[in-house]
This record gives C-alpha cells, sequence and structure tokens, in this order.
C-alpha cells in the first residue's frame, strides 16, 4: 500500500509579519479540552451542540456577523483595532495582498444583549485556540476560515468557512458575555476577501452594499451550512482527541473500551 501523500495547499498567503510583536508557538496554552478525559470533552462537545442555536431575527441578524470592537485586523503597517479603520486604509488580506477599504460600518451592540445569557453573545477564542496569538471574541454568525486535511476529505477542498457558532466546545471556545461598551464593526472590500485577526485567526469580509454594475462572482470559499460545519468541527476534536490519547501511550481503540 503506497502511503498516503500529505496534502498540497496551492493557496497564496500574505502572511502578517508575526514575529515581531507575539509569543512564539512553544509558549502555546494547552487546549482545554486536554486537561480532560477524552470521552469527557466529546460529549460536553455534544451537549453543546444540541443545546446552542442562533436566532436570527429583525436588525440583530446584522450585528451577529460583524467583527467586535477591539478585535486586532492585519495591516500593511502592523496590527490596529478595527474600530479604527476608515474607508480607504488598506487591510491585509489572505490572498489579495494589500487592499483598500470600500466601506466600514460602526453598529452599537445593543445593551439588553448583555444582562443575561443571549443568542447573540459573542464567543470566547482562547489564546492559540484557533492558532490565534490573542484572546479573541467573535459574534456567532462571523464566518471563520479553517485549513485542515478533515476539510479536504469531506469537503474536497482544504479551505472551508464555517459560521463561528459551530466553533463552540473545540479548544475551550465558548459563549462569554460581551463587554459593556462593545461595538460592532463591518469591514466591506469591493469584492469578498479573508482577512487576518487577533494575530493569526482567518475571516471573511463580504462586500457590503456596493452596486459595481456586475453580477456577484461565485465565492471562492463557499460557507459551509451549520451542520456541515459541525460535522468538520467533531473531526477536528477527534483528531485532537486521537493525538492526545497516543500522548498518553493509549490508541483509540483502547480508549473505546472504557
Amino acid at each position: 500500500m503506497q502511503p498516503k501523500l500529505p496534502k498540497i495547499r496551492d493557496k497564496p498567503q500574505y502572511l502578517p509579519g508575526f514575529c515581531r510583536d507575539c509569543a512564539t508557538p512553544s509558549a502555546r496554552t494547552p487546549p482545554s479540552m486536554c486537561q480532560i478525559s477524552a470521552k469527557g470533552a466529546f460529549f460536553a462537545w455534544v451537549f453543546r451542540m444540541q443545546h446552542h442555536s442562533v436566532i436570527r431575527a429583525g436588525g440583530q441578524a446584522v450585528r451577529a456577523g460583524g467583527i467586535l470592537s477591539g478585535t486586532p485586523i492585519a495591516t500593511p503597517s502592523g496590527w490596529r483595532q478595527v474600530e479604527t479603520l476608515l474607508p480607504g486604509d488598506a487591510v491585509l488580506t489572505f490572498e489579495a495582498g494589500p487592499q483598500p477599504l470600500a466601506e466600514v460600518e460602526l453598529l452599537p451592540f445593543d445593551a439588553e444583549i448583555g444582562l443575561s445569557p443571549h443568542p447573540y453573545w459573542p464567543l470566547h477564542v482562547p489564546v492559540w485556540a484557533l492558532d490565534n496569538r490573542a484572546d479573541l471574541m467573535l459574534l456567532p454568525e462571523t464566518a471563520v476560515l479553517i485549513e485542515s486535511d478533515a476539510a479536504d476529505d469531506l469537503y474536497g477542498d482544504p479551505f472551508a468557512l464555517i459560521p463561528a457558532t459551530a466553533l463552540i466546545g473545540f479548544h475551550g471556545i465558548d459563549v462569554c458575555r460581551p463587554p459593556d461598551t462593545a461595538q460592532v464593526v463591518r469591514l466591506g472590500f469591493a469584492t469578498d476577501q479573508i482577512i487576518y485577526a487577533a494575530r493569526g485567526v482567518l475571516l471573511s469580509c463580504p462586500a457590503l452594499h456596493l452596486d459595481l454594475g456586475a453580477a456577484t462572482a461565485k465565492p471562492e470559499y463557499p460557507m459551509l451550512s451549520e451542520p456541515q460545519a459541525r460535522a468538520l468541527v467533531s473531526c477536528l476534536m477527534a483528531e485532537d482527541i486521537g493525538a492526545a490519547l497516543r500522548r498518553a501511550g493509549q490508541t483509540p481503540g483502547q480508549a473505546a473500551c472504557f
């Protein structure tokens, strides 16, 4: 039997200078799921998936998919807080290099949302959970670009856009209360782009309210449905559990006998 060849990544990537202001991978915080049993982590994730949903209603749907104020965004001149960006400012994108912003929307985050658990609460992403070098909060419908062999095996492309809500339970990602002063920023380019946030996470920024006189092009990275996204995240969690068992000197088959 021939050995399985590694996946070939043929997408161009314009990487920010992470090493100037970020901790090295050796300082990585271990994912919380590695601190508990593999079976416990899996069943905790299943419980969260069964009891969490995003309600889309009225104007709130808009605020479920922006970027929270305070999030650092990569630009050619360094990292800038998203709320300081203006139309015309250049932002570093995943495939097209520096691109000017065509539109910026700044929206208030309703105060009543922060009073009790709410479907619009953001998700807290611990350091290194998604290769992010800083803590991050994502709104539930923000589209995150994931690269993995599991995505290639499932959907024929190693890159996949998934809603942030599908990541609940993965590497300690969980719902959190929004800051009292939170605002939501939506960035728009002339065409759909992928940008860098929190020193490592890739977020989708679709074109906003632009009439360019041309039909909308097919997106480079189609958005996975919520069931597809959860299936992908479950595969990523299974890979992590298998790696944890191998480090502990067990095989997945032995763990299944517990």
